[in-house]
């Protein structure tokens, strides 16, 4: 193994610049270059919270995942590993297993009167015979309120973590206004303030007794993270806590007068070194800004922060602002995503090596769904993305429409009665142009593919990539399930449809022949019926066919791998491969849930599913906890449930 070099005070940081954006992006020819100075990026987020007092900047945050090719590479023998939306690209989760130790999140609880504090539960664990030892617990941090996810690389553990930030005296504290924002006026970018997130990085010289070496903090919520090798990339937003009054409270120019009085380094994240503030991010304001709207600039700073895991004293933070909700990464490049619900999703990419924004720019549509990363993926360098955009019926605003220009303008429609269409969904393929933008290289449909993506009214369930190939499945009353061809970048086409009944939720191409759906089956109506388990051969691609498929439960049924691939477990086991998730079915006489695990074998060769285990089993607590995965190790898995393991075989989950 590597061997970790720790220097955890000589941690320093590195506010780099992000590359000039020049040329023509994809769907915006008006970039505005990065700021070059303090007065810029002050300028830029002053204009946002001024703006924010009428409302505006309402958005979703994408949750922490996120997010298109399939991990074709086979796990470690023997045990299944995070399943991750790209094979060298792992992601944060609430467990990890190396084959041989299982760490876990046990969360905060509560005993009658005292408070137990969340840790990360550290067991010894055997596949043959499968077992599980307990070797102790790690406590996190009294201010902390949570683990988002463990990273485990070689002789490391890695915890992101998230708490209150240290309370902060400005100038506006003296004047008595600065507070937290009123509850009602809560919207992204504002929920996230006074809050930090932590790395810490643990030495597991004795896996058992995992040792705390250095934590890096910086203020702002989390917006996702990957590790790519022995680098971890983490996305986090910042917001300063700024009360934005009530009309009456104080006139507008006087609360404007307060905000433009503020300095710079009041509107900048705060960072922390093993419990120390150290300073702050940025404070050159060097920070990229993207195009500005009507409403000019936007108060939130999002940070992109690279940390050598190796020798974590080495790291360095990116600096950009502006609608940021989303990640998406391969083993090629890193992008952000963000934009408003039915209008335009802005990308930027960045280069892993040099750690430079490469590319900017705009495609019409929102990355809307259960899991919204899994619409993008990079492959031979090109991005392929599938976006939604919504009508005026939907929204209230007119469409976005592509120009030949491949600008993006609104047009109402002309016609007096215009029945509303629904979802509008399409696929781009894009491209870094080198000069700071992005080359559009196809959009699909087009006027030679101009058949849709989707009939009218549907909304995209589920997106999957699989080297040349792109999975779609739409969603109304029917499941149309498209294979669309990617094989030259610059001419995709829908290759193959299938309708049926239902619809899957998520997609897992087994091989280049199988395609695995799980989601939620339906009647001719659209009505959910229940869970669904689905295998479809993709062998003719202009014909998939449905080989096989299983309801589970009924209307009311779930669970949480519709909305979390990590909760679904994989392992190649002979000629075929397995597959464990956690499920909840309802008694039509009670309100309580049934939980239940579900493992079933793809045999690759007969090519049909066959269920192994589908019993119940007893969860922390009567609701289910906040989380439950089931990795699976050689005949049998470990249930973790809140911190709480459980190894069986599966002949014994069967009893």
């Amino acid at each position: 193994m590597n061997k970790l070099s720790y220097r955890p005070l000589a941690l320093t940081v590195l506010a780099l610049a992000v590359a000039a954006c020049g040329g023509n992006s994809s769907s915006s020819s008006d970039a505005k270059p990065p700021v070059v100075g303090q007065s810029d990026l002050e300028q830029y987020l002053k204009e946002g919270f001024i703006n924010s007092r009428d409302g505006y900047y309402e958005e979703v945050v994408d949750s922490p995942t996120t997010d298109a090719g399939v991990d074709e590479t086979p796990a470690a023998p023997g045990f299944s590993e995070t399943n991750t939306q790209e094979a060298g690209v792992d992601e944060a989760d609430m467990i990890k297993l190396n084959g041989e130790y299982l760490y876990a999140y046990k969360p905060r609880s509560y005993d009658g009167n005292q408070t137990q504090a969340a840790s990360i539960e550290v067991f010894q664990v055997t596949g043959d015979p499968i077992g599980n030892t307990f070797k102790g617990s790690v406590p996190l941090a009294a201010d902390s309120w949570g683990v988002e996810g463990l990273y485990l690389v070689d002789d490391a553990l890695v915890t992101i973590t998230h708490g209150e930030a240290p309370s902060v005296t400005t100038n506006l504290a003296s004047t008595g206004f600065a507070a937290d924002i009123a509850m009602d006026d809560i919207s992204e970018p504002f929920w996230g303030q006074q809050q930090s997130t932590s790395i810490s990085v643990f030495d597991l010289d004795d896996p058992a007794l995992p040792e705390r070496v250095t934590e890096l903090s910086i203020e702002g919520y989390l917006v996702s993270s990957r590790r790519i090798g022995d680098t971890l990339y983490m996305v986090s937003k910042f917001s300063p806590s700024i009360y934005v009054p009530y009309m009456a409270e104080v006139d507008d120019a006087a609360w404007q007068q307060r905000v433009e009085d503020m300095p710079l380094s009041d509107l900048l994240p705060r960072y922390w070194v093993n419990g120390e503030e150290a300073g702050k991010l940025f404070e050159s304001g060097e920070c990229y800004i993207p195009d500005q709207d009507e409403q000019g600039g936007y108060p939130s700073i999002v940070a992109i922060t690279k940390v050598d895991l190796k020798n974590p004293q080495n790291w360095q933070s990116q600096c950009a602002s502006g609608r940021i909700d989303g990640v998406y990464a391969s083993t090629n490049a890193f992008f952000l995503t963000g934009g408003w619900y039915g209008g335009e999703t802005r990308i930027d990419q960045y280069d892993l090596t040099t750690f430079e924004r490469i590319a900017t720019g705009k495609v019409a549509g929102n990355l809307s769904g259960a899991m919204p990363s899994f619409r993008l993926s990079e492959k031979d360098g090109y991005l392929r993305i599938v976006t939604s955009s919504m009508d005026d019926f939907w929204i209230g605003i007119p469409e976005p429409v592509i120009m030949d220009d491949a600008t993006s303008t609104s047009e109402p429609s002309t016609e007096p009665d215009a029945e509303p269409s629904g979802p509008d969904h399409r696929l781009y393929v894009l491209k870094a142009d080198g000069q700071g933008g992005f080359e559009q290289v196809a959009v699909l449909p087009n006027e030679q593919q101009p058949a849709a993506i989707g009939k009218p009214g549907e909304e995209v369930k589920s997106v999957r990539y699989r080297g040349d190939k792109a999975y779609v499945v739409t969603f109304e009353r029917t499941d149309p399930l498209y294979v669309i061809n990617l094989e030259n970048p610059a001419a995709p086409f829908i290759e193959g449809e299938l309708e049926i009944t239902g619809f899957s939720q998520y997609l897992h191409p087994i091989d280049d022949e199988l395609l695995l759906g799980l989601g939620y089956s339906a009647n001719d109506d659209g009505r959910i019926t229940g869970l669904k388990v689905s295998l479809f051969s993709t062998v003719n691609p202009t014909q998939p066919v449905e080989l096989q498929s299983y309801t589970l439960g009924g209307e009311r049924s779930s669970s949480d791998a519709m909305w979390n691939h990590r909760a679904i477990s994989f392992l190649d086991v002979n000629d075929s491969t397995r597959m464990a998730f956690t499920w909840r079915d309802y008694d039509p006489n009670s309100y309580m849930p049934m939980h239940k695990l579900h493992v079933v074998d793809i045999d690759k060769t007969q090519q049909q599913l066959q269920v192994q285990v589908d019993n119940g089993y007893r969860p922390q607590s009567e609701w289910g906890g906040s989380y439950t995965r089931v990795p699976l190790h050689n005949d049998g898995l470990h249930l973790i449930n809140d911190g709480a393991v459980e190894s069986k075989t599966l002949l014994q989950w069967q009893q």
